[in-house]
């Protein structure tokens, strides 16, 4: 006799979001291309970061796709920015 267990709750932003919020929530992230807008380079150079650990990383994973959190991604630039101006 197998037991059932209770469904599980999801805590993620992307999915609790209701359609009325869905496009707030999706505001707050960027696609890889949006990121290589963002830091004026190619979209390959942003996946080549993500691959070897350098640059930011604050991304998650749903799927094939890869999104940034534009939150952290202000945080980075502000350390980054932070670190070279104290030099």
């Amino acid at each position: 006799m197998t037991q059932k267990s209770a469904p599980r709750t999801h805590t993620s932003p992307l999915l609790a979001a209701t359609p009325d919020s869905w496009k707030d929530v999706m505001k707050r992230y960027l696609t890889t291309a949006e990121v290589a807008e963002r830091y004026r380079t190619s979209p390959s150079t942003v996946r080549y970061w993500r691959y070897a650990g350098t640059g930011p990383q604050c991304f998650i994973r749903r799927g094939r796709h890869v999104l940034y959190d534009a939150r952290a991604l202000d945080k980075y630039d502000a350390e980054e920015i932070g670190g070279r101006c104290a030099a």
